[in-house]
């Protein structure tokens, strides 16, 4: 549906659940809090053969079953990060923590800036099989 800043690769279930993620809750929550589409989501690799981080567990990237969204360009071309506008007290903060939230419906992993500095900057969301929306 949405065009990404890289390819979007991953195992069926994480596919299937970005679909779901992208129709019901980013396509909703745009129209809702910006008023408009968005034209591009920019997102850090998916798959990373390494562990999680300061642990000797694989994580779900190492699984091709995580992606890492860090911001969402609208179609008039303005950018909403995650880094920028999280705290944001208007539309933008509105919008991505809306998108968080309904993103723990879809997702079974859910991890944003309120989880740890390592965060900050992006939304994680896995298929694994823990669940967390934090």
């Amino acid at each position: 549906r949405y065009p990404y800043t890289s390819l979007v690769s991953g195992r069926c279930a994480l596919i299937t659940a970005i679909v779901a993620w992208e129709d019901n809750v980013v396509q909703t929550n745009a129209m809702k809090y910006l008023g408009q589409d968005i034209a591009q989501i920019t997102h850090y690799a998916m798959f990373s053969c390494r562990n999680i981080a300061g642990s000797s567990k694989r994580s779900e990237h190492a699984k091709a079953n995580a992606i890492d969204v860090s911001a969402f360009t609208l179609k008039n071309g303005e950018k909403i990060t995650v880094l920028k506008d999280w705290d944001d007290s208007g539309r933008k903060g509105q919008f991505l923590r809306a998108v968080f939230k309904d993103s723990c419906k879809i997702f079974t992993g859910a991890l944003g800036p309120n989880y740890n500095a390592a965060h900050k900057d992006h939304f994680h969301f896995d298929m694994g099989t823990w669940n967390s929306c934090d």
